[in-house]
């Protein structure tokens, strides 16, 4: 099998990612959510939110800003608010030196006046990132985490770990080996250095993806899964498909109405209990313009 390179090179957290996005992504289940995009002639990206649970009909909402500076090269803020009244505000700054990413993430608790914020660094080589943050505030405990990812020819190799300087204690401990190409890719990683996750990636032509997933020792027994994707209309209706091992079957479908509206639908059944459930739907909108 021929292995074309794969675009560009992950950081530890974007390792897997083709398969966790078949997984997760078009799927909201139990759910409804709308999303409006809008970009101005300025290429300021405004973007309202609203969820709704279905099961106990609370809901949530969020407006988010994003810009980019023309007389700053590389500067970039991120600006969001949400109805539990918290707001942050991220400023980026791109290439401070070749391939490197300075970001610092602000936050605010419009109700209690608690103060947060956190401090990431972030390198890049063509085989090579390099990531390490500072996170804390009032009522959070300080953390510090940092992570490395290297490869070559399309073997990978990452760790991360994240130690939490409140309890003097390691939270993330973590291991992962892969192999990634821009069509399929595997991976093997150990949290902690003891659960077992691995996954498996395949986008067996331009209309089909498939990903497996296999996670052995975490609480609950072990986990099996199966996902697939199917492009049915090259304009942008999809199909999704996910199976565990405990029965209960995942399905998605997501329609593009107009240019700038997507509408989406998806559902979980209970195939075990295929009389009583319970049995889940979710539905989506999506507009940009």
């Amino acid at each position: 099998m021929s292995c074309k390179p794969a675009n560009g090179f992950p950081t530890f957290s974007e390792l897997g990612k083709e398969c966790k996005d078949l997984f997760q992504k078009g799927y909201h289940i139990g759910l409804f959510k709308i999303n409006v995009k809008n970009t101005t002639c300025h290429g300021i990206e405004v973007t309202t939110s609203g969820t709704h649970t279905i099961d106990d009909k609370s809901g949530k909402g969020e407006v988010q800003i994003k810009a980019k500076y023309p007389q700053a090269p590389g500067l970039a803020t991120t600006t969001r608010w949400d109805t539990e009244n918290i707001y942050t505000n991220e400023i980026s700054f791109q290439d401070p030196i070749p391939g490197g990413k300075v970001g610092l993430n602000l936050r605010l608790n419009g109700d209690t006046g608690a103060k947060g914020g956190a401090v990431q660094f972030l390198y890049e080589h063509r085989n090579l990132t390099l990531d390490a943050s500072f996170d804390g505030g009032e009522g959070s405990n300080m953390l510090a985490g940092a992570s490395i990812v290297g490869g070559h020819k399309g073997l990978l190799a990452g760790y991360k770990l994240k130690f939490d300087a409140n309890e003097n204690a390691l939270k993330a401990n973590d291991l992962a080996l892969g192999y990634r190409c821009r069509d399929y890719g595997v991976l093997l990683a150990l949290d902690n250095l003891s659960v077992v996750n691995g996954t498996y990636y395949n986008q067996v032509n331009r209309q089909v993806q498939v990903g497996a997933s296999a996670v052995i020792g975490a609480e609950g027994g072990p986990q099996f899964s199966l996902a697939g994707r199917y492009l049915f209309n090259l304009n942008g209706h999809t199909i999704r498909a996910k199976i565990d091992n405990q029965s209960v079957l995942g399905l998605g479908m997501e329609l593009k109405v107009m240019p700038g509206f997507m509408a989406f639908a998806s559902g979980s059944i209970d195939l075990k209990n295929f009389t009583a459930g319970p049995h889940k739907v979710g539905f989506g909108l999506e507009f940009g313009y």
